[in-house]
């Protein structure tokens, strides 16, 4: 307790939609958060059934509209704590981490206490996962707010002083899973990046001509070698598919931004082969 006898409270804010795999496990692990704030996404699968059985679950709904950085701010605004855990719905963390969140929301000065996250890949925890590593995982309300860089990443903009939590997180999905879960999660995550960069008219590569090789072959290379060399290789083979999964996550966004932009707004050949000998083309 503070001096004035209270404890300071913790909300944690997780987002979720659909998400029944993983919010009972979720909802486990935050049972010493004085409330957990479900910021709901139009779940339809019993997802908020689920979580409404806990005492300590409050439900928002708001649609996410594919922008993460507006949704964290959303838990920032309608959390009741004096500090909120952000924390997502496939993130596990231990008692020892829970306890030290207590003792942090004790600190007078700081504005955010960061905290490293370790990803599970191919059966492997991997340490370092890269810009994740410094999350700012628990902001005492009204000294931090999220700045959109796209839809998909954000940072963290704060007023006072960091502190960082010893202990780490676990961040189980999608990599927890099979590889084609990955798959299914990076082209999402590629769609919402490519019509970014098309709408504000950046990162977009050239049509054709030698500079294409740069986004194509040397970038995702060079992140894979950036990736493996600066960590991921002392987990052996997994953290060379990770670096590889990693490298090929970065080209799917360049070829799917091309698609956009030469393919489906500009000519398309199959479309013209079709035209001129009446065939149908059975596209929506």
């Amino acid at each position: 307790m503070d001096a004035a006898g209270i404890r300071p409270t913790v909300t944690a804010a997780v987002m979720v939609k659909n998400h029944r795999q993983f919010i009972r496990g979720c909802l486990e692990m935050l049972r010493w958060a004085d409330e957990v704030l479900i910021l709901n996404d139009e779940s339809t699968d019993g997802t908020i059934d689920l979580a409404r059985q806990y005492p300590n679950v409050r439900v928002f709904d708001h649609p996410l509209g594919n922008n993460w950085s507006r949704q964290r701010n959303v838990g920032l605004d309608q959390a009741r704590g004096e500090w909120v855990f952000q924390v997502d719905v496939d993130h596990r963390i231990s008692a020892e981490l829970a306890a030290e969140i207590r003792a942090a929301a004790k600190d007078k000065e700081k504005a955010v206490f960061t905290a490293n996250i370790w990803s599970v890949v191919l059966g492997a925890i991997f340490p370092d996962t890269g810009a994740r590593d410094l999350w700012p995982a628990l902001v005492r309300r009204g000294r931090g707010r999220w700045t959109e860089i796209n839809q998909t990443h954000a940072h963290m903009e704060f007023d006072g002083p960091i502190g960082h939590l010893k202990e780490h997180i676990v961040h189980l999905g999608p990599h927890a899973g099979s590889i084609m879960d990955f798959f299914k999660k990076n082209s999402f995550f590629a769609e919402t990046e490519a019509l970014t960069n098309i709408t504000r008219r950046e990162n977009i590569p050239p049509r054709s001509g030698p500079a294409i090789l740069w986004w194509f072959l040397v970038k995702p290379f060079l992140i894979f070698l950036h990736k493996y060399y600066t960590g991921y290789r002392r987990m052996g083979m997994a953290g060379f598919h990770f670096a590889m999964l990693r490298a090929i996550g970065y080209y799917m966004v360049y070829l799917r931004t091309w698609e956009l932009e030469y393919v489906e707004r500009g000519r398309n050949d199959m479309f013209e082969y079709c035209k001129k000998r009446g065939l149908p083309l059975f596209l929506d």
